[in-house]
């Protein structure tokens, strides 16, 4: 008989020698940080990737003027944002009256309003839902600004020499009240 068939005191197999784990406890958490710091990764990108690649579009917001100076409005705002590459962020409207605009912008049917001056003499008022977006807000108040002081330019242009230092000077006092909230 071979000692492995050997019945001599055995009543079962020979016993093995247990096998010990010799990893240690450190790799495991190792693993679970690596884990956790992936799982929180993704989920702060997930969260922080629509403020990146977001840009304001068809923005609702009223004109208040007639026809001629809407489409000057609204071939302005066309050409600039072909100049920057964009699209235009906001979508035109025309509004019959400045009341008609204010209750457009208190039913957040608009965004904003700009109201065109009617006369030789007034300035370009400008309309904001602040509650509503203060960063939309801000683009309605530079838009206004920009188109503020491109009416001045072409007034100034096309005034006597005379009169362009006094369309200048009024000018900038009504951009400091537009600045300055006068």
């Amino acid at each position: 008989m071979s000692p492995a068939h050997s019945t001599r005191g055995s009543t079962g197999p020979t016993p093995t020698p247990e096998r010990v784990d010799r990893r240690s406890p450190w790799s495991a958490a190792l693993r679970m940080a690596a884990i956790a710091a992936t799982i929180v990764t993704v989920v702060l990108l997930a969260f922080l990737w629509p403020t990146v690649t977001s840009t304001p579009k068809d923005l609702p917001v009223a004109v208040v003027g007639d026809q001629a100076a809407f489409d000057r409005v609204e071939a302005v705002m066309d050409q600039r944002a072909e100049e920057s590459g964009d699209e235009a962020p906001f979508d035109l409207h025309r509004a019959g009256s400045r009341d008609e605009a204010v209750k457009q912008v208190q039913k957040r049917e608009a965004y904003g309003a700009f109201v065109l001056p009617q006369q030789q003499g007034e300035q370009l008022e400008v309309l904001t839902a602040s509650a509503a977006n203060a960063s939309v807000a801000q683009m309605l108040t530079s838009a206004g600004q920009a188109m503020a002081t491109g009416q001045t330019q072409q007034a100034a242009a096309q005034a006597p020499a005379a009169q362009k230092a006094q369309i200048l000077q009024q000018a900038l006092a009504n951009n400091a009240g537009f600045f300055f909230g006068y």
